[in-house]
């Protein structure tokens, strides 16, 4: 009998108290045992730490392995130190806010299983929910009926697709993490997550896209908690966004002529919306992209949006 592969499962915390004990219940209660669980708590100020001790105390399993650290480092810069900490053959992420329904990790590994080493990423759907639990919707409003996350970036089911998606998920980033499980050495392969970003998924998934296949699982696979708080009025939370996805975008540019086209207008439509809240935050922008990146092409980008701005034309979204 062949000994099952190792899951390399990580939650990064920071200030959720509220919430950890349920993630970490929803981790031990999986149906596929074979796992190796890294927690870390990022530089919590609230009382996280001692619960998290406290629940592995109860829950005695040496598949848990806890780590802290004493300032908040970025969720990319903790992925990749639980890269490195990960022994397992597959690699699956959370935060302490969510929830994995029990069967997630089985069903995303026996799919991956199944396929060769080209396909990298098995995906499929979570729930969204509020404060409180409930159903919300993206915005953490309560609703009546479960909203997912697939629908709430508008695709249908004839949208979702397995196979070759890096196209499409330059337009939208439709592959959660929270409801993903990756094969570790494609992440090696294509590079660690890019610490300078604001955020860690769009940018992975597209250089593992770029390489390597994916397969769609339709089935709802966790539970994706909105806050009901908002960042709409967050000027620096904004900002570093949209930073973060242009930089994203230029990586892949040049591509092939098509692919440019869709990155043209991804990254004409982030400058729109820094030109759009005040130039301070559009030339701040600009000059960090470009202090980051050094790509003089990004110049052609922003003359563009500047004299999109000046004529009163929109920008070149969808």
């Amino acid at each position: 009998m062949s000994k099952e592969p190792l899951v390399s499962m990580v939650c990064v915390c920071y200030n959720q108290s509220r919430y950890v004990t349920q993630a970490l219940d929803s981790i031990a209660e999986q149906t596929y045992k074979s796992m190796q669980v890294i927690i870390i708590d990022n530089g919590s100020t609230d009382e996280l730490r001692y619960i998290i001790q406290k629940w592995i105390k109860k829950n005695k399993d040496d598949r848990y392995e806890f780590y802290t650290f004493e300032k908040n480092v970025g969720v990319c810069k903790a992925l990749n130190f639980a890269l490195r900490k990960a022994r397992g053959e597959f690699f699956g992420m959370m935060a302490a806010d969510d929830v994995l329904i029990p069967c997630k990790t089985e069903t995303l590994l026996e799919e991956l299983k199944k396929r060769g080493e080209d396909v990298a990423i098995a995906y499929g759907d979570a729930v969204l929910i509020g404060d409180d639990g409930n159903y919300s919707d993206f915005l953490g409003n309560p609703v009546s009926r479960p909203i997912t996350f697939l629908e709430c970036a508008n695709l249908s089911a004839e949208d979702l697709q397995s196979g070759e998606v890096f196209k499409a998920l330059l337009e939208n980033n439709f592959l959660h993490n929270l409801a993903s499980l990756i094969r570790k050495n494609c992440i090696f392969e294509v590079g660690l997550y890019d610490e300078k970003l604001a955020y860690e998924d769009w940018d992975m998934n597209l250089r593992l896209a770029r390489k390597y296949r994916v397969v769609y699982v339709p089935k709802v696979l966790a539970k994706y908690r909105r806050h009901s708080r908002s960042y709409s009025k967050d000027w620096g939370k904004n900002t570093k966004l949209s930073i973060s996805t242009i930089r994203t975008f230029l990586k892949h540019y040049p591509c092939l002529k098509d692919i440019d086209a869709v990155i043209v207008r991804k990254v004409q439509g982030e400058l729109a919306k820094l030109l759009k809240a005040d130039i301070v935050r559009f030339l701040y922008g600009c000059l960090l992209v470009m202090y980051e990146t050094g790509d003089i092409r990004f110049f052609s980008f922003i003359k563009d949006a500047i004299k999109r701005k000046i004529s009163g034309k929109s920008a070149p979204y969808g």
